[in-house]
């Protein structure tokens, strides 16, 4: 997605150069959210991003500031500028300096990027985001891959001490990616909506994790491969009642990622926490393998309101379908019963509330196979969506050969 955004950026660039008519428009997408591709950041670009948006009336247009953290990380590997910044915060390195020059430059910020260790830190921060205290909205709290040491490794305990600024009274949205969860730390901040990502190189357990203030709560979304997360079915059940909007968003490179059961297998755990979400209305679950009979089971007796689903590139197993792998079943043997056609529409129905339905890849090579069910829920005014799995190819949603 970075490079799709990073892509489309570069090509709006371009017509911005060859045409006046784009330039206009141009200028406002681009600065809205400046900091896209860290891969491809330098120090030649992070100065002359800090001259323009210090000495003009562009940085009003920068909204986001999400991926400024691993440009940070990005440039703390190559070699700083000999000159001195004229922004340069003494006691403070040129990236830090960099990064607070950006802040304090724009005073409309929606999103932010953050990463500290010591509170002197955060106390430049503080003060370099109070021109944005009434915009503020979502913070994403970013660290490296896993390998600093423990120490250097920004927690939960440093996302409830940063919440607890002045600058992040009205945050509605945050974002924990690569975080290390610490032992009974909760968060106090009534937040809106939680985003998990990338724990893969944690291995620490959701246990003692959780929110203390579900006043404003309504959407948990999950980015990441779910093995990892322990103690989910702990965190998400007692969100049960608040829960309005569940994304669960597999770390998959690209839509023709083969998913793996080791990537997924803490689906199965959806039956758990979703038998007290009532006021449940979306339930989002993208590239995975699971028992979505036993989920929409679930969801059809718990969930009145539900009125969204969207199992896109997901692909439907049954129970124990390890034991089934193991013994060699054909593909039908295998994978059909995990679906079967008059039991998902006796399941659909009973969701009153339904609108919208993508079901995913269903258990099978024929593309009519289930059309009867999708006429039955379009005839309800319900858009729906399916696919099949392809034949007498290696499948890239289950990795069986069909022939």
């Amino acid at each position: 997605m970075i490079s799709w955004i990073a892509s489309s950026q570069r090509s709006l660039a371009s017509l911005a150069l060859t045409s006046k008519q784009f330039l206009s428009p141009a200028r406002i997408y681009l600065y809205s959210r400046p900091l896209i591709d860290a891969s491809s950041f330098t120090w030649h670009k992070a100065t002359k991003l800090a001259d323009t948006l210090t000495l003009s009336n562009l940085s009003g247009l920068v909204a986001s500031l999400e991926g400024i953290v691993l440009c940070m990380f990005k440039l703390s590997k190559l070699s700083a500028p000999s000159r001195s910044l004229p922004y340069h915060v003494r006691g403070c390195t040129k990236v830090f300096s960099w990064y607070l020059a950006i802040l304090s430059a724009c005073p409309s910020l929606v999103e932010i990027d953050i990463y500290w260790q010591e509170l002197a830190t955060l106390d430049r921060i503080e003060k370099a985001f109070d021109p944005s205290t009434s915009t503020l909205r979502t913070v994403n709290f970013v660290d490296t891959d896993g390998f600093l040491p423990r120490e250097q490794r920004l927690n939960t305990a440093h996302v409830n001490d940063t919440l607890s600024r002045s600058p992040f009274g009205e945050v509605e949205v945050i974002k924990l990616i690569n975080i290390d969860y610490i032992a009974n730390t909760r968060i106090s901040h009534p937040v809106q909506v939680l985003h998990l990502e990338n724990t893969r190189g944690w291995r620490q357990s959701l246990l003692d994790f959780g929110l203390d203030d579900l006043s404003r709560f309504h959407t948990l979304q999950i980015d990441s491969e779910t093995k990892s997360f322990d103690g989910l079915p702990d965190l998400v059940y007692p969100l049960g009642v608040q829960l309005r909007h569940f994304i669960s968003k597999p770390c998959t490179p690209s839509e023709d990622c083969t998913p793996t059961i080791k990537t997924y297998g803490d689906l199965y755990k959806l039956t758990v926490f979703f038998s007290n979400a009532r006021n449940l209305t979306s339930v989002t679950v993208t590239h995975s393998k699971a028992d979505f009979m036993s989920i929409l089971d679930v969801l059809a007796s718990s969930s009145p309101l539900l009125a969204s689903l969207n199992f896109h590139g997901s692909h439907w197993l049954q129970k124990g379908d390890r034991w089934f792998k193991r013994l060699g079943l054909s593909f039908e043997a295998r994978f059909g019963p995990a679906c079967i056609a008059a039991d998902l529409e006796d399941l659909l129905k009973r969701m009153h509330r339904l609108e919208f339905a993508d079901l995913g890849v269903l258990p099978t090579t024929d593309p009519e196979a289930y059309e009867l069910v999708v006429v039955g829920l379009r005839e309800r005014g319900i858009k729906v969506m399916w696919r099949c799995c392809r034949k007498d190819d290696t499948c890239m949603d289950c990795g069986a050969v069909h022939s």
